[in-house]
C-alpha cells in the first residue's frame, strides 16, 4: 500500500544581511580584503610605468628630428611580367614623346644647390593664372635642372634632344648669347624631385654627357643614353668652363611638343 506524500518548497529568507552576517561577517572581510589587494596592484603598476617613462625621456640620448619627409613613396610598377615575354626579332614601337616633369633653377655658386621654381603667373579677372610652362635659364648666376619620367617598359633607348625656340617664338622670350657653351651633367636620378615642396636640393652630378655650343643659326643638339621603365632621367644645364658669353633663356610651354625646348624620345630597346 503506498503512502503519498505531500512534496512543497519552503520559502527561505534571502535578506542580505543575513547571508552576509551570518557567520561573522566573513564575506565582507573578504570583499574588502580583495578590494584592497587590486587597489594596490594598480598603484604599484602606474608607478612603475611613470618610473620607466622618465627613464627614458631623461636617460637615454633622444636622436635628432629629422627635417622634412625621411622618404619618397616609389611609383608602382605598371608593366609586371612583360620581362618574361619573347619579342620576335623584328618587332619594333613607334617611338614615344616624354616632355618633363618640372624644371628648377638653382645658383651654381649656391654648395648647398637649393632649387626654386620660376612661374609666370598673373591676374585675370577671374582670378590668379599659373600658365604650366617651365624656365630654362643658363647662365653665370643660374642653372636649370629638368627632370623626367622614363615610362613605358621596352621603350628604354632614349635620346635627349635640345632644341631652343626661334627668337621670334610666341611667349618663349628668347634670350641667347652670340656663343653659348652649356655643360649637359646626368644627376643622380633615384628619387623624384616632387614639385612645389621646400627644401628642394639639386641631386648630386653623376656624369657630364656632353658640351654643346648654342649659335642663333644653330639651336640644336641631341644626347643618347640608357633610360630603365619607371626611373627619372634628371639633367643639368649649367655654363661651361669655356663659355665667354654664357646666356640662354627661354620659357618652354609644357604642352607644345618638339618645337618649343627640350624633351625626350624614347626608343624600342628589346631587339
Amino acid at each position: 500500500m503506498s503512502q503519498s506524500r505531500n512534496t512543497g518548497y519552503e520559502r527561505l529568507n534571502s535578506s542580505s544581511d543575513e547571508l552576509l552576517e551570518g557567520d561573522g561577517k566573513f564575506p565582507r572581510a573578504r570583499e574588502a580584503s580583495v578590494s584592497t589587494a587590486v587597489l594596490v596592484s594598480a598603484c604599484i603598476v602606474a608607478l612603475l610605468s611613470l618610473a620607466t617613462s622618465l627613464y627614458f625621456a631623461i636617460a637615454v640620448p633622444q636622436s635628432p628630428q629629422r627635417q622634412g619627409p625621411t622618404g619618397v613613396l616609389r611609383r608602382p610598377n605598371a608593366y609586371i611580367g612583360l620581362e618574361r615575354i619573347t619579342f620576335p626579332p623584328n618587332t619594333t614601337f613607334p617611338p614615344i614623346l616624354n616632355l618633363p616633369l618640372a624644371t628648377y633653377n638653382f645658383s651654381p655658386d649656391d654648395p648647398s644647390r637649393r632649387l626654386t621654381e620660376d612661374d609666370r603667373h598673373h591676374m585675370t579677372e577671374e582670378g590668379m593664372v599659373v600658365p604650366e610652362d617651365y624656365h630654362v635659364t643658363v647662365s653665370a648666376t643660374r642653372s636649370t635642372v629638368m627632370q623626367f619620367r622614363a615610362m613605358d617598359w621596352g621603350m628604354e633607348k632614349c635620346v635627349l634632344h635640345l632644341v631652343v625656340p626661334a627668337v621670334n617664338h610666341a611667349g618663349a622670350n628668347v634670350s641667347m648669347g652670340e656663343s653659348t657653351i652649356v655643360d649637359v651633367w646626368k644627376l643622380n636620378d633615384t628619387v623624384e624631385i616632387l614639385p612645389h615642396i621646400s627644401a628642394k636640393k639639386a641631386p648630386a652630378r653623376s656624369a657630364l654627357l656632353a658640351s654643346l655650343r648654342f649659335r642663333a643659326a644653330d639651336s640644336a643638339g641631341a644626347i643618347d643614353f640608357n633610360c630603365t621603365s619607371g626611373s627619372f632621367p634628371t639633367f643639368e644645364f649649367s655654363c661651361g668652363a669655356k663659355s665667354a658669353d654664357c646666356l640662354l633663356d627661354f620659357w618652354q610651354a609644357a604642352k607644345r611638343g618638339k618645337e618649343n625646348g627640350f624633351y625626350l624620345m624614347q626608343h624600342w630597346s628589346r631587339s
